[in-house]
């Protein structure tokens, strides 16, 4: 979720309410759940085609997976430059986030995002 990624001018379709409303719906209902994060990066290779992604996995609730397809749902109709794969329902909860190199801006976002509520969660429990 970045408003505007790389030199290829891809945008989220959002304005910046609906844009603000769906980060604080990441950081509330979705972030909190991961308890690990994955990142595949094409920089090892020389080819641009290979995607960059994103692999988050929750603990498992069908609640939870309820508010991952969900938020896919709306996802795929702002950022149409990423791909979002939901594992199936016996393996596991793991939603797995693609693009190509342009998008790496929005996926670095993602991994901040997840930083930032593992900070947090860790913070909490000092408290």
């Amino acid at each position: 979720m970045s408003k505007s990624i790389g030199e290829n001018n891809m945008v989220c379709t959002l304005n910046d309410r609906d844009f603000n409303e769906r980060e604080q719906y990441v950081r509330k209902a979705l972030l909190p759940y991961v308890v690990n994060i994955e990142v595949t990066d094409a920089k090892a290779s020389r080819t641009t085609d290979l995607p960059l992604g994103v692999k988050l996995i929750f603990s498992e609730s069908s609640e939870l997976r309820n508010q991952v397809e969900s938020f896919v749902a709306m996802e795929s109709q702002c950022c149409g430059f990423l791909t979002f794969t939901i594992t199936p329902p016996e393996e596991g909860l793991m939603l797995m986030i693609e693009g190509s190199l342009e998008a790496k801006s929005t996926l670095d976002t993602w991994i901040a995002y997840v930083a930032r509520a593992e900070a947090e969660s860790n913070n909490e429990a000092i408290d």
